[in-house]
């Protein structure tokens, strides 16, 4: 009884031998799939909170169709708020407001557009080349009152 039960042992390890790197990379992959997407929610977020300032900010005290200042709109993307922050209170660390771009040739709308370039935690997936680097595009664009 012996000799099969070491044997039924010896299976189970090369079993996880053979399993172990499908679940490595499947982890892996739910890991770094679910940070991109939370980082392209935030970064979609960022470039609609940016749209909504262009327009809402001067609302009122401008005549209608006005936008705010592109390096305001561009630092409301990148900090949250109008005026420049430090590298910590960016919403996305690694962009900046050169990554963001302001569309105000349109005279019915303005459009705010960001590209970030996503970091994996893992420069590859385990027993893979391939690399999860990418860089994550978002667009917001509002209508103009008034037009």
């Amino acid at each position: 009884m012996d000799s099969s039960n070491s044997k039924e042992r010896g299976v189970a390890a090369v079993e996880m031998l053979l399993v172990l790197p499908v679940l490595l990379i499947l982890l892996v992959g739910i890991v770094e799939i679910s940070r991109i997407f939370i980082q392209y929610t935030t970064l979609n977020k960022a470039v609609q909170a940016g749209a909504r300032y262009a327009l809402v900010d001067i609302y009122g005290s401008q005549p209608d169709g006005a936008l705010a200042p592109d390096s305001q709109i561009k630092n409301v993307v990148v900090y949250g708020m109008r005026s420049s922050g430090t590298e910590s209170q960016k919403v996305l660390s690694g962009i900046s407001t050169s990554d963001v771009s302001v569309d105000s040739s349109d005279a019915e709308h303005v459009t705010v557009s960001a590209v970030y370039s996503y970091v994996p935690i893992f420069s590859k997936i385990p027993f893979t080349n391939t690399s999860l680097s990418m860089d994550l595009t978002a667009s917001a664009s509002m209508r103009r009152t008034g037009t």
